[in-house]
């Protein structure tokens, strides 16, 4: 986990900062949502362009050419929809549809380890204080509770007394 300065405070320069400065990576990015007064959205998306590494000067002007003409993305998209800017501004005719779903690869096996990683004196001493050892997986939000049974099992036996 790292942390980097906020740039603006507007989400795609901060991103883009991001990925120049952490990565080492020219990153442009578009974002934006345009919403109706009524609450509805009108039209949402991005735009995330990063140059392959044999990338020619040529391409990647065009893609920066390409990326400002994305300046309202969110309104551009309400106009035009996805499909035509996708087709006429990349000439792209093929495309495929997903559905974006999270998924966390967290388990509670993975959180038995990071237990495991602790130690047995220093998992022993926070039973001892808290009664249960509890891992968070910060990306779903999910606990993983272990009881002094499990802590012992999980070190290979009873525990000690």
């Amino acid at each position: 986990m790292g942390t980097s300065e906020l740039v603006s405070g507007e989400i795609a320069e901060d991103f883009s900062a991001y990925f120049l400065t952490s990565e080492q990576r020219p990153t442009a990015i578009a974002l934006g949502v345009l919403v109706a007064p009524e609450g509805a959205c009108l039209g949402a998306g991005g735009v995330f362009l990063q140059p392959m590494p044999q990338a020619s000067e040529e391409t990647i002007s065009y893609a920066e050419k390409k990326i400002a003409e994305f300046s309202n993305l969110s309104a551009l998209i309400a106009e035009e929809g996805a499909e035509r800017i996708l087709r006429e501004r990349f000439g792209q005719e093929r495309y495929e549809e997903r559905e974006i779903v999270f998924r966390c690869r967290c388990s509670r096996a993975k959180a038995a380890s990071a237990v495991l990683s602790m130690g047995r004196e220093d998992a022993e001493k926070l039973l001892e204080e808290e009664g249960a050892i509890a891992v968070h997986c910060h990306d779903c939000n999910t606990d993983y509770v272990f009881t002094r049974e499990e802590i012992a099992a999980l070190f290979g036996g009873e525990e000690k007394k």
